[in-house]
């Protein structure tokens, strides 16, 4: 379970367990509803979106179309690795992992 918080926190959690794997603090934004795709969380933030590690919580990378992300990312059907991103500049990104 990966479980956002309004302190700019977000943590990763064993459900069976309630065991806290990784504990990541951003200063920049509230992080919002991941979405998990090939091994990666993509964490919607107010100003970009990060593209997170889901085994150990270390940002990979961020993408900023300069008005943020609110909204969670949807992860198209299988076998498919198609991400839609909606941004809050009005625009849909399509994102394909591979």
């Amino acid at each position: 379970v990966y479980a956002p918080q309004a302190s700019g926190r977000l943590t990763a959690v064993v459900a069976q367990t309630g065991a806290v794997l990784w504990t990541s603090q951003f200063r920049e934004g509230t992080p919002t509803r991941p979405a998990i795709v090939e091994g990666l969380l993509l964490v919607p933030m107010e100003r970009s979106l990060l593209v997170i590690d889901a085994r150990n919580g270390r940002v990979r990378t961020s993408f900023d179309d300069g008005f943020g992300f609110a909204a969670s990312p949807v992860v198209g059907a299988r076998p498919s690795s198609r991400v839609y991103l909606p941004a809050n500049s009005g625009h849909l990104y399509t994102l394909n992992f591979q």
